[in-house]
């Protein structure tokens, strides 16, 4: 996915904003076939800000360059 956003004014009479910039972002999941009769489990991950990209949502506070996440989510079923 790719977002944009436009400028943000930091006071109320205009005076003074942060950049419009441009944030990529990839995610993917996966889910065995084999595994999803039993305890449905399923890895994910991803990318934000696969351009590491340079920007600010309030004034002097940078935000994070590119970051990784990942995980595994397991489905319980205490009926069975």
């Amino acid at each position: 996915a790719q977002r944009f956003t436009g400028l943000n004014y930091t006071v109320s009479d205009h005076s003074n904003s942060v950049p419009a910039f441009t944030l990529g972002e990839a995610r993917f999941t996966y889910e065995p076939k084999w595994m999803r009769d039993t305890a449905p489990i399923s890895l994910y991950g991803g990318i934000n800000n696969i351009w590491d990209t340079s920007y600010q949502v309030i004034a002097w506070r940078p935000m994070p360059g590119r970051n990784f996440y990942g995980g595994i989510k397991l489905g319980l079923d205490f009926d069975k």
